[in-house]
């Protein structure tokens, strides 16, 4: 199971919980690759737009049966709160 939940689109909680994900991810895509294709920040609100793609070699939640072909997924993640840039 994802750790966001079992609902679309899921949220997640802070740095342990996207830790989690991106672990949760790892499991189910060995091969994942995240390319961001643009970052639109305005105030305490960022967005990311991003193509993700990666073979299925886990049990994507039970849903979906591994080995699964790649996948490509386009999506745009907003982060509102307190954003900090690093070098």
């Amino acid at each position: 199971m994802a750790p966001f939940g079992t609902t679309a689109p899921g949220t997640v909680h802070g740095p342990s919980a996207a830790r989690e994900t991106a672990q949760w991810l790892r499991a189910q895509f060995p091969d994942l690759r995240m390319e961001i294709q643009s970052i639109v920040a305005d105030g305490d609100m960022v967005a990311v737009r991003m193509l993700s793609e990666g073979t299925n070699l886990g049990k994507l939640g039970g849903v979906v049966k591994a080995p699964g072909p790649p996948a490509f997924v386009r999506a745009t993640q907003r982060v509102r709160g307190a954003v900090r840039a690093q070098a």
